[in-house]
């Protein structure tokens, strides 16, 4: 009798830790779905850019940002830059004010994202420009900067 209830709770736990294995493995495959979803961006649908083409894009003949891939929300108090790429894609951002670099930071897009939006805690008064520089796994690298004042 013991040993037929030892089986039974050997199999019923059994049991519970495939239905969790189970249970948990769907759990994920449904927040990468939904996190697909709430980009609004598949990778399908990522225009590929070219080897031979700026990082950048269309930088002007003074070394200003297109503004189609870096833009800055100049409303705001403190600088707002987004960025629309492709994954791989490296920056490193200056924010400048004279000859003085007052922050930098740089991040790199991942194999899922397309687009970023960062910015600084420094106020906008302080800040005479913001300088990009870009490299990535595909596009020529570039800079570019943007005069905030």
């Amino acid at each position: 009798m013991l040993l037929a209830q030892r089986k039974s709770v050997a199999r019923v736990f059994t049991a519970t830790i495939l239905l969790l294995l189970l249970v948990s493995g769907c759990t994920t495959q449904e927040n990468i779905s939904d996190k697909a979803n709430e980009s609004g961006r598949s990778l399908e649908n990522i225009h590929s850019r070219s080897p031979d083409s700026p990082i950048l894009g269309k930088v002007s003949a003074d070394g200003q940002c297109d503004p189609q891939i870096v833009s800055m929300d100049k409303g705001k108090n403190t600088p707002h830059i987004l960025y629309k790429g492709q994954p791989g894609d490296v920056l490193t951002i200056k924010y400048i004010s004279g000859k003085e670099v007052l922050k930098e930071d740089s991040f790199e897009l991942s194999s899922t994202t397309t687009s970023v939006q960062t910015g600084a805690s420094i106020y906008n008064g302080d800040l005479e420009r913001i300088q990009i520089n870009a490299h990535g796994t595909v596009g020529t690298a570039g800079e570019c900067h943007i005069i905030v004042g």
